[in-house]
């Protein structure tokens, strides 16, 4: 696959590899890669990971996976995305958040030909419109780029997606996002309840479901 231009923007950034997205530079944002050739491998949560073409890496946070390695003919599209641009991008559908909460446990979505296809055209979408610097509403002609590459995630890993009880060391992660239970969104709030077994998760989850007032959901994927 033919390199193109980096090009550097706190909000998305694309790079030619795992190396090029350092954790501590980008801290706060989702790592994106799609397997075009080759294979890599990584750990993440002390699992071993090996992914090949046509596979999605997404990690939620860059610092929890470490030991990535590169075969010599490895090539992919990999996006980095800052999180507060994509919680700044309002969606009615609250599957972010269970999205986020799966990927958490397993972070490697594995496409079908169509899927990869769609995925490949969404991002190399998105990385050729990023040159376009002198776009007078570039900043949300890329949100809705972005927004559609998004809601297709949404529907690839919800349509592949099995039925699981959700840990609750990933719900108390879920929670610490929020600075008290009433912050939650609703969907926090669901995944939290159906997910909790324990008294301080049942209550946790039984105040999340009486906000002080309605907020605006929020994808919360990573994507």
């Amino acid at each position: 696959m033919k390199r193109m231009e980096r090009v550097i923007w706190d909000k998305i950034y694309f790079g030619d590899s795992v190396n090029d997205c350092d954790p501590q530079k980008q801290f706060g944002h989702i790592l994106h890669i799609l397997c075009m050739e080759g294979s890599m491998s990584f750990v993440f949560h002390d699992v071993r990971y090996n992914i090949a073409k046509g596979d999605y890496v997404i990690l939620p946070n860059r610092s929890l996976a470490c030991s990535f390695s590169e075969s010599s003919d490895f090539d992919a599209i990999i996006m980095s995305l800052s999180e507060s641009f994509v919680t700044s991008m309002a969606l009615r559908s609250n599957y972010g958040i269970i999205g986020h909460l799966s990927l958490l446990q397993n972070p490697v979505m594995r496409l079908s030909e169509n899927d990869f296809r769609k995925c490949r055209t969404d991002m190399s979408r998105l990385r050729e419109r990023l040159n376009d610097r002198e776009h007078l509403f570039r900043e949300e002609m890329l949100g809705h780029l972005l927004l559609a590459h998004i809601l297709d995630l949404y529907d690839i890993h919800a349509r592949g997606r099995k039925p699981e009880p959700i840990p609750e060391r990933l719900v108390a992660s879920a929670a610490a996002i929020y600075p008290s239970p009433v912050d939650m969104p609703a969907a926090v709030s669901a995944a939290v309840s159906a997910a909790c077994t324990s008294p301080p998760y049942a209550r946790t989850a039984a105040r999340a479901r009486v906000p002080k007032k309605k907020k605006q959901l929020h994808p919360r994927l990573l994507l």
